[in-house]
Parts: C-alpha cells; structure tokens; sequence
C-alpha cells in the first residue's frame, strides 16, 4: 500500500511539472510543488494563467504552421511553392526526367 501511495505522489509531481511546462512555468518547480502539495497542486496549476512567453510561443508556432512551404527548383535554383509539379521560372518538370 504505501508503494502505491508513493507512486502516485511522484505521478502527481510529475503531472504538476508538465502542467506548469504548459503554461510557461518552469516544469521543475512544478515538480517541487507537486511533490509538496500532492494533488491540492494539481487544482492550483489547472488554474495558473498561462505566461506571455508561452502565449507567444503558441502564436509563433501557429504563424509557422500556417506559412506557405517553400522549396527550390532543381533547374533554376529559383524559390517555388512545395509540391509544384511545374516551376514557374524555367518550366521545368518537377519529379519528371
């Protein structure tokens, strides 16, 4: 019984570490205060709001997402959308020989 206790303690600190990592908190601290505070923890870092670093990240990764992909042509070297089948500059049939 207490190696189920103790196991769900560490579970409780390591899901307090990931949480805070979410919301742009350091994931060792989390972990402390997860070890600490068991499951009380988990209700306060469900409701941390999150950090403007974080905020930011998620933006610059959806901007990047949503970026048009770019590729080369093998002929020219001029820049052209990914997966074009034809390049816009020479001609040249892409994936064709």
């Amino acid at each position: 019984m207490l190696i189920l206790f103790i196991l769900c303690w560490i579970g409780i600190g390591y899901l307090g570490g990931k949480i805070a990592a979410k919301k742009g908190y350091s994931p060792k601290l989390g972990v402390i205060l997860g070890f600490i505070f068991g499951w009380m923890w988990l209700l306060v870092a469900l409701f941390l709001p999150r950090t403007t670093e974080a905020i930011e990240q998620d933006n610059f990764e959806k901007e990047l997402a949503a970026a048009p992909k770019i590729a080369n042509c093998p002929s020219c070297g001029k820049r052209i959308p990914f997966g074009s089948t034809v390049c816009p500059e020479c001609e040249y049939q892409i994936g064709k020989r």
